[in-house]
């Protein structure tokens, strides 16, 4: 699969990982057509087992990590501890769902490049890891875009109540305030079993939403 490079600009790396997330659900639904209507949370488990030949397990890991991609064993853990170091309100399965995505937005994308180096992904929060090198962050960052293409695709999220009022504001071009975005926003990460984090960066994606905070406490809709 070809990689990702610096040439490439935001658009088009999201229009490449939303081809990648279609070729995957095409095979899929040709072996197990009961997924075609699904959310992706639904059968990314089956989807990293049945397209890309890994297992899928859990594992206790170190703490605050999120999961581990084996590419020489094929194997995908997801830790199985989460509960002693993440926030009592945090969606376990959302967490889940939305670090098994990125690893496999390693395995979509990275594949050659990971077998090469004779290496491992570890997905930790918030960027706890450091990065060796420009391309070791980048990896990362097309992972998680290749996270929210494939778990949020458009044509369920047009269909949220909640995401057509987003859509609204943002035709209208009109400033909304934080908390009454971020009710949104967890309304909706809970209807797609992912974090909040990720939904936002969805949004963020397509264009909904402005990527920074404005100073009147609320989210400019562009």
């Amino acid at each position: 699969m070809t990689e990702l490079s610096d040439a490439l600009s935001r658009k088009e790396m999201l229009a490449r990982c939303a081809r990648d997330r279609d070729d995957l659900f095409a095979e899929l639904y040709a072996l197990r057509p009961q997924f075609a209507e699904q959310r992706p949370s639904k059968f990314l488990k089956a989807a990293i087992r049945t397209v890309c030949g890994f297992r899928v397990a859990p594992r206790v890991l170190f703490p605050g990590q999120l999961a581990l991609c084996d590419f020489q064993s094929k194997i995908v853990y997801y830790n199985s501890n989460l509960e002693s170091f993440v926030n009592q309100k945090t969606s376990l399965a959302g967490l889940v769902n939305s670090s098994l995505a990125h690893e496999l937005g390693h395995i979509r994308l990275h594949t050659d490049e990971m077998e090469s180096r004779h290496t491992e992904s570890y997905h930790f929060p918030d960027g706890r890891v450091t990065h060796v090198d420009n391309r070791d962050f980048q990896r990362e960052q097309e992972t998680d875009l290749y996270a929210a293409v494939f778990l949020v695709p458009g044509r369920f999220l047009v269909q949220e109540k909640s995401a057509q009022q987003i859509y609204k504001w943002h035709k209208e071009r009109k400033w909304v305030k934080s908390p009454q975005l971020w009710k949104l926003v967890y309304g909706l990460a809970r209807d797609f079993e992912v974090t909040p984090s990720l939904m936002r960066r969805c949004l963020m994606e397509v264009g909904w939403i402005a990527c920074d905070p404005m100073p009147n406490g609320g989210y400019r809709l562009r």
